[in-house]
Formats: C-alpha cells, sequence, structure tokens
C-alpha cells in the first residue's frame, strides 16, 4: 500500500476477472493486508474491478477504517465514501500526487494481457 499523509491507498490487480462468488474471498485477503500493515485513518480503494467489487471491499472493511475513498482516475483524486471522521467528509477529494499517478493509471502487464 502506498501512503499519502494520513491516507493509505490500496491498489488491486487482478490477473483474471473477478467473479461474484470469490468476493468473500476478496474481502478477507484485504482484511487480511490491513492486519499485516496496519490500519489506516483513511483508505482508498484502487484498482480495475467491477464496481461491485469496489463496494463489497468498502463493506468489509466499514467497521475497520474511520474513512473509506475510492480513486477516481478522470478526478486523479480519491473520493471519499464513507466518514466517521468530521474532519473528512462524504464527497470530498483527496488529490494524488503526480508521481503516484502514473502507478495507479499504468496497466500491469497481466491485466494488459486480458483485453
Amino acid at each position: 500500500m502506498k501512503k499519502i499523509n494520513d491516507m493509505k491507498i490500496l491498489h488491486i490487480e487482478l490477473s483474471a476477472p473477478l467473479r461474484p462468488e470469490q468476493l468473500p474471498t476478496l474481502g478477507s485477503s484485504v482484511v487480511a493486508v490491513l492486519a499485516q500493515e496496519g490500519v489506516p485513518p483513511v483508505l482508498c480503494i484502487s484498482g480495475r474491478m467491477p464496481i461491485w467489487a469496489h463496494l463489497a471491499i468498502a463493506h468489509e472493511v466499514q467497521h475497520l477504517v474511520p474513512v473509506i475513498s475510492v480513486f477516481d482516475p478522470k478526478l486523479r483524486s480519491c473520493v471519499i465514501v464513507s466518514s466517521h471522521r468530521p474532519e473528512y467528509a462524504v464527497g470530498q477529494q483527496i488529490p494524488v500526487p503526480d508521481e503516484l499517478l502514473r502507478e495507479l493509471l499504468s496497466p500491469s502487464p497481466s491485466s494488459s494481457q486480458q483485453r
């Protein structure tokens, strides 16, 4: 995970298309990563995957992470979608620095083979 101030970006790269029945495993994997690397005050979920996967991850971590955001490449920011802290409002954008944007926007070799 990459860190920007209080926020950590969890960038997920899938090696194959995700199937709905894999959601419990994906959620468990995200919780395991957070347990290993530490739960940040703000989490930004990033990666090319179905919207339902982003929602499932947000649901899975909502009781662990005070503020959840999702990376939007068009806005070049993480947009807060859930907040239990007054200093972070739903809809607030946290800009992602240019050097990190390149990493998030570049397709991995495995994802470019899937297209």
